[in-house]
């Protein structure tokens, strides 16, 4: 934004305004924009910076970047304070900072290492050569700065370094202001027909994006780096900055900020490992999904939530270092669980899955069996009739609500999966309809007792009456309940929460309590996970 706002003072100063009226010109069409693209803390910042340095020559005074970024982050803030927590802001306030301050670092560490002044060559024909240098030069550094000062908040927010930047920013950013610039020109009267060519800079700069992905490489996945590691990398890039060309020589620099990067991903070396298989309901806002560990570091799912939901369950795995899944368990035929399949198996190694039946499977389910076949990863029915092991010693049994006999059709056959752990067991069940609940508790009786019930309702929230029936079959102390962005009391039929009050159960909700953990301390333990951390449930 800042580089266009830059473009366009300039153009309006060569048409012959003055510097006033087209700082002036370009603060009205910054703020517009802000408007436009919904106030969104990078853009805001942009704007507010570009109104510090305009008010700056406006008012004769002094233009400095520092104060005008903290300007901007405590306007912000002052209007928004809960902003600070969202990654745009971060992300984009760091970057900057960057600039401001690891950028002329750089820049100084180089000059002083080459030792000769640029200014001292005059030659003509030596000009041009040291100029296209000097870009390239600060164009790598530009990149270095902002990729280093944004790593804590991308390993923070999204598990992983992503290497290639470096180099791709070199091309990224340009395609960005075209891009911009493009838009801007394709919103004047008569160019709608045009569309596809004021496009064209962001398809290219997707298809980049796309092509850098593809390679294996071209991210390292990374936990979320410790409070005290962040501090450490803070302090050293402070101390880039205040040294510059005294202490933060070129040299110090080359060896200093790969050990900060290597500080970061510490945490892979030190994941702590569950002391006994975990299963873990994940909160989302669309669909559902559970994560079963055990103490090798071995990981599971089950469902893979709604649509859009596969990168944030992705991210999350990463974080805790899990870089792939020993199964992938799909329990039904729809949205709430295949929504995410597609975006996780482009972001995770899966290595099994156990689909539901259907002689005439979705579109989703079709998709995703191609998928699975042309990565070579084994897939099929559950057996219904033995266990299955893995990872580590966990033990899988499965059952249908489905008539018994030949593949279902499409959608309607809910599998009820029960997850074995070292001491206790978790039964994930579907509440779909009666006579779905009847097939299940007289088809499968033998594999429903558990510890803990993770149930979901049918369509609209509804809650059969044989509810009631699968939970007193399963036994279960703790029942979690509900899905999405759903409260399992909204819901119709049996008052599934006056029934827990009256057998004395736990009754929990992902939508409200957040994601939950079920583990084994000498008995079955569940916390909820609340304001960053791992707390005892209520």
């Amino acid at each position: 934004v800042q580089a266009i706002a830059a473009l366009l003072a300039w153009m309006l100063a060569r048409a012959g305004l003055s510097k006033r009226r087209a700082l002036l010109t370009v603060l009205a069409l910054a703020a517009a924009y802000a408007c436009f693209t919904g106030a969104q803390p990078p853009v805001v910042r942009a704007v507010l910076m570009i109104a510090a340095y305009a008010g700056a020559f406006l008012f004769y005074r002094s233009q400095d970047p520092l104060s005008t970024l903290a300007a901007a982050a405590l306007a912000i803030l002052a209007w928004s304070p809960g902003d600070l927590f969202l990654p745009g802001f971060q992300l984009s306030f760091l970057a900057v900072l960057a600039l401001v301050t690891l950028y002329p670092t750089l820049e100084a560490a180089w000059l002083v290492w080459r030792g000769l002044p640029e200014a001292w060559i005059v030659d003509p024909e030596e000009q041009p050569r040291l100029r296209w240098e000097r870009r390239i030069r600060r164009a790598c550094f530009v990149s270095l700065a902002a990729w280093a000062g944004t790593a804590p908040a991308v390993a923070w927010h999204m598990g992983n370094f992503t290497l290639p930047s470096l180099a791709t920013n070199l091309v990224a950013v340009p395609l960005s202001m075209f891009g911009m610039a493009a838009s801007a020109v394709g919103m004047l009267p008569g160019l709608g027909a045009a569309a596809g060519v004021f496009n064209l800079p962001f398809d290219l700069l997707l298809g980049l994006n796309r092509f850098v992905a593809a390679f294996s490489w071209a991210s390292i996945d990374v936990p979320a780096p410790s409070v005290p590691v962040c501090l450490a990398y803070a302090g050293v890039m402070s101390w880039a900055w205040l040294g510059r060309a005294q202490s933060a020589t070129a040299p110090r620099l080359a060896l200093m900020l790969p050990t900060a990067f290597l500080a970061l991903a510490a945490g892979l070396f030190f994941r702590a490992a569950p002391e006994a298989p975990r299963v873990t309901v994940l909160d989302l806002s669309r669909g559902r999904a559970a994560l079963v560990e055990t103490p090798a570091g071995e990981a599971a799912l089950i469902d893979a939530g709604g649509e859009g939901q596969g990168p944030r369950i992705a991210e999350s795995l990463r974080r805790q270092g899990l870089r792939a899944l020993a199964i992938l368990v799909i329990t039904e035929d729809e949205p709430e669980t295949l929504g995410g399949v597609r975006e996780l198996l482009d972001r995770m190694e899966i290595r099994r899955a156990v689909l539901p039946r259907a002689n005439a499977p979705s579109a989703a389910l079709r998709a995703l069996e191609t998928e699975l076949a042309r990565r070579g990863i084994p897939y099929g029915p559950p057996d219904f009739s033995a266990d299955l092991r893995g990872p580590g010693d966990i033990r899988w049994s499965f059952g249908s609500d489905a008539p018994p006999g030949e593949a279902p059709g499409s959608g309607s056959e809910a599998l009820a999966v029960r997850v074995g752990l070292a001491g206790s067991s978790v039964l994930f069940a579907h509440a779909r309809s009666s006579e779905g609940l009847k097939r299940l508790l007289a088809n499968h009786a033998r594999m429903l007792e558990a510890q803990a019930l993770r149930i979901v309702p049918g369509d609209d929230g509804h809650w059969p009456a044989e509810t009631a029936l699968l939970l007193a079959r399963s036994g279960a102390r703790t029942v979690v309940a509900g899905e999405g962005g759903s409260f399992p009391e909204d819901g119709t039929g049996l008052d599934l929460s006056a029934l827990c009050a009256s057998k004395g159960l736990r009754w929990l909700a992902p939508r409200r309590e957040g994601s939950l953990r079920l583990g084994e301390r000498g008995a079955l333990v569940v916390e909820a996970f609340r304001n960053g951390r791992w707390e005892a449930a209520p």
